[in-house]
């Protein structure tokens, strides 16, 4: 059967398409190039903006950690050269109420705090129990005795200037007439603590377990970061405090402020008053301490007081331990 062939309508069909190729050709073909050339070329300058970003970066990195390591080894020279000069004139370190030998599984161990090393000859210390300041004795320090020591009578401030100490603070729990009577014929100088948050207890059980467990690395806690107290069946509020030895110290509800009675202490024989700033900030610190100088000025230079700071606790200065 023979085939009925139209090559002149394949030949239109083949031309039809040969127009429509051409055509989409121009109409897609070159935009779509042009904007796949146009989209290469931006990726490519993005991705040599990174670059370029990247070793920028790499260069301030490289540039910050040689400006570290040299802060760093400064640093070390530094405290090198404290430790080897001492250190600052004026300053005394306190030794901890309670602390035990950096040695074995102690805590002094374990952060590698050794207290004692500050100690030195003809150095200034102050001690706060009778091991510290036979130790400081031993060490061949200046000894302060700190307000932690029971220094209440003639006898007790006796065994203190026997062991080698320049100064004692008193107790903050002795009344002005007991000052007086500790202050006759006293072998030492004496002070006592003019303002301040008196801190009431050191305890070896860290406070803060009671909100939970405890990973007993004590110098990266978080709970340490924030203000905790105990408060009493009053509503006061004690404040507590940990330290990196997992030690907590329990803080008197209200502070202690007798700068008001500077004269009477002048009279009963105090030549040092201290400023205790541990719960301070930097304003109330220099408040602090501003309020001490002219409580000295004043009663020295016409024997006025000054006036009492409200919401402030004399202590047991008039009306003793009850």
């Amino acid at each position: 059967m023979p085939l009925n062939i139209n090559f002149q309508q394949i030949l239109l069909h083949m031309f039809n398409f040969v127009i429509l190729a051409f055509g989409l050709y121009m109409l897609l073909y070159k935009p779509v190039v042009a904007f796949m050339k146009k989209r290469e070329d931006h990726f490519a300058d993005l991705e040599k903006q990174a670059q370029e970003a990247k070793s920028q970066a790499e260069a301030t990195l490289a540039e910050y950690n040689a400006k570290l390591a040299g802060a760093g080894e400064e640093i070390r020279q530094k405290n090198a050269a404290a430790e080897q000069a001492g250190y600052p004139k004026g300053c005394i370190p306190i030794m901890p109420v309670a602390d035990h030998e950096a040695v074995g599984g102690a805590r002094e161990a374990v952060v590698d705090a050794d207290v004692w090393k500050y100690a030195a000859e003809g150095k200034p210390l102050l001690a706060e129990s009778l091991g510290a300041m036979e130790r400081a004795s031993e060490e061949g320090a200046l000894l302060d005795v700190g307000s932690h020591v029971p220094i209440t009578n003639g006898l007790s401030l006796a065994v203190a200037s026997e062991f080698g100490a320049a100064r004692v603070w008193l107790s903050p729990e002795l009344t002005l007439r007991q000052i007086e009577e500790v202050a006759k014929d006293a072998p030492v100088e004496l002070g006592v603590l003019l303002i301040g948050a008196q801190e009431l207890m050191v305890t070896e059980h860290c406070m803060l377990m009671s909100q939970g467990p405890c990973d007993e690395n004590c110098a990266e806690c978080p709970r340490r970061k924030s203000p905790h107290v105990l408060k009493d069946r009053k509503g006061y509020e004690f404040p507590v405090v940990t330290d990196a030895m997992g030690r907590s110290h329990l803080y008197n509800a209200v502070e202690l402020d007798i700068a008001s009675s500077m004269p009477e202490l002048l009279a009963a024989g105090i030549s040092s008053y201290m400023v205790d700033a541990t719960l301070m900030n930097a304003e109330e610190t220099a408040h602090a301490v501003g309020r001490a100088i002219r409580a000295l000025h004043v009663a020295q230079n016409d024997g006025n007081a000054i006036a009492k700071m409200p919401n402030t606790t004399s202590g047991h200065l008039y009306r003793g331990v009850s």
